[in-house]
């Protein structure tokens, strides 16, 4: 779905622009928070949301 947005991480300033981790998240990073909610680890999470975005959300 996002194939054709990647290449705006090429250019530094825009990427710094879309989150401040200045790249995209990997699909691994996106499936470490499904494990985690989906783990015994989270047995106490009830009703959370977990932002994975690199920051983006906290920028604004």
């Amino acid at each position: 779905m996002v194939k054709s947005f990647m290449s705006l991480f090429d250019d530094e300033a825009v990427a710094d622009s879309i989150t401040p981790m200045r790249r995209a998240g990997t699909p691994q990073e996106m499936a470490n928070g499904c494990l985690y909610l989906a783990s015994d680890e989270a047995s106490y999470c009830n009703g959370s949301v977990l932002t994975i975005d690199g920051g983006t959300t906290a920028r604004q």
